[in-house]
């Protein structure tokens, strides 16, 4: 594989190949405390280690998260789009949790997705921020490929990571909180970011 010859997607899983709500509750309400600002800091971005941990289930409130992750759907249009890009090297970048029943339940709802050029997924490892451990994978690919384009559902995470990589392409899916999250955004220092709403713009 040459870097001067491949691309690869970095794909989120949850608001993009799988279904989630189509309302981002945790970004509105930090978007009513903290403005625009919530899109203005720097990320300090390192190495991570993706192991599987053999954790348990900690809290209810995981409990919860886990069950209605599992009853989740697949985004059958986009796993169809995404099929016939056979020139890129496909690989999940999740904020899920590393622990083996996240890890085997992930990769059960993929595998039956019909998704067929998923070469891995890159997790989060307890104590570190989704953000970061998006971050950390796109550098890992950055190694390999010469071109990366992340999708993602998150304004946030699109926008703070389109800052830090202005090497690499990024598509936000957008859901019904798009509007309000991105209000009053300067585009102007985003020029590697796309927003589709139809899967059919890609």
């Amino acid at each position: 594989m040459s870097k001067e010859t491949t691309s690869a997607y970095s794909l989120d899983i949850d608001g993009v190949l799988v279904k989630r709500p189509p309302l981002q509750l945790g970004a509105a309400k930090l978007r009513r405390l903290l403005g625009l600002a919530m899109y203005d800091r720097q990320l300090a971005l390192a190495p991570i280690e993706r192991k599987t941990e053999e954790k348990k289930i900690s809290s209810l409130k995981e409990a919860i998260s886990f069950h209605l992750h599992s009853g989740r759907g697949i985004r059958k249009e986009i796993i169809e789009r995404l099929n016939q890009r056979n020139d890129v090297d496909m690989f999940g970048n999740t904020g899920r949790s590393n622990k083996q029943r996240w890890v085997e339940l992930t990769r059960r709802q993929l595998n039956g997705s019909g998704l067929t050029n998923l070469r891995d997924i890159f997790f989060t490892p307890e104590g570190h921020k989704t953000v970061d451990s998006k971050g950390a994978a796109i550098q890992e690919l950055l190694k390999k490929y010469k071109y990366v384009t992340h999708f993602d559902d998150d304004p946030l995470t699109i926008l703070l990571l389109a800052k830090q990589f202005p090497e690499v392409d990024f598509v936000l899916v957008e859901d019904l909180s798009a509007n309000y999250l991105l209000k009053g955004v300067n585009w102007s220092q985003y020029h590697n970011v796309r927003r589709v709403k139809n899967i059919q713009e890609l």
